[in-house]
């Protein structure tokens, strides 16, 4: 009752009384990440809440959450997942997810292909996600290897998404980076026309809510495929406005979107943090782009630390990332 009135401090006071309870363990730990500035102690809390109710698989769905707020090594989650009989869609979506910060797309897809998953409205992009990024890796990792057809395959081959996964694309704008790989491998294939369709496909994509919600690095993909298509000018013109755009993230007087969560996770990031963040990865892209190299590292690396979360700022900060 205090904590829904606000009166943390108070209500932590209560909880800390309660040594050998999950629940207020539990409890104690959301209040001190989310409210108490003491966010470093919210996970020896959640371990503490895991050991007295080893075979709760909330508490160990909500402690990987906390991890991923935190930081903690990708190895970790796999590590604590792993020792658990884990049968929860969420749960292996996050196993899923550690092995892609690992950039070991082989066990995520693995993962995702060994169960059959029944999200919730809104979960079908959280499981998508997974494995599109997990093909997206795969394909990176070939063409840098110099083979260009299989990356091509895999780039193509993330784009249909199983049925045993339940998930589905709301947005076309999602399938767009391993289109534009897919693209650059047919170029250099030979297949010009079929890749520079596809360029065409990308550059003529309109940028609205929607793609803001699910893609909002898209003019950034667009620029690269302008400049692809010989359209140097307009490339040069549209990474310059969203960059002055982007640029902006940093002044925005929050008013609830970079704090908000999903109403079943209970820990709450600053909103500053993962507003910097992504003002760090959207810019980081530009100069990038622009060929300022030593700008687009520090801006992206520390874009990755503060959101690990940002799959796509954390492989650009790992040098998965190529624009040819």
């Amino acid at each position: 009752i205090l904590y829904s009135k606000l009166h943390y401090e108070e209500a932590a006071e209560l909880w800390r009384q309660v040594t050998d309870n999950a629940e207020a363990l539990r409890n104690l730990a959301v209040a001190y990440f989310s409210h108490l500035g003491r966010e470093e102690e919210a996970l020896t809390l959640m371990k503490k809440a895991l050991e007295l109710r080893p075979d709760d698989s909330q508490l160990l769905y909500e402690t990987i959450i906390l991890m991923n707020k935190l930081g903690i090594e990708p190895k970790e989650k796999v590590s604590l997942i792993a020792s658990k009989n884990v049968t929860r869609d969420d749960i292996l979506t996050e196993l899923a997810k550690a092995y892609n910060q690992c950039f070991m797309p082989d066990k995520a897809i693995e993962t995702l292909m060994s169960h059959n998953f029944v999200p919730c409205e809104g979960g079908e992009h959280a499981i998508a996600d997974q494995y599109m990024f997990a093909y997206l890796i795969k394909g990176i990792c070939a063409y840098k290897e110099g083979r260009l057809k299989e990356a091509m395959n895999f780039f193509v081959e993330g784009q249909t998404l199983p049925q045993s996964l339940g998930a589905g694309i709301w947005n076309h704008c999602k399938l767009i980076p391993l289109k534009y790989h897919q693209a650059i491998c047919m170029k250099q294939l030979g297949y010009v026309k079929e890749a520079n369709e596809i360029f065409e496909y990308i550059s003529s994509t309109k940028i609205e809510y929607f793609s803001n919600m699910h893609l909002k690095e898209l003019p950034y993909y667009q620029a690269l495929s302008l400049k692809h298509l010989g359209k140097n000018t307009a490339a040069v013109q549209l990474i310059t406005t969203y960059l002055r755009e982007w640029e902006k993230i940093a002044e925005i007087k929050d008013s609830g979107y970079f704090g908000t969560t999903p109403f079943f996770i209970s820990f709450v990031d600053a909103p500053v943090k993962l507003r910097k963040a992504q003002h760090l990865y959207l810019t980081s892209l530009c100069h990038n782009f622009m060929g300022n190299r030593d700008e687009f590292i520090k801006r992206v690396c520390e874009s990755a630390s503060l959101n690990n979360e940002n799959l796509f700022a954390l492989a650009a900060a790992s040098g998965y990332l190529f624009t040819e």
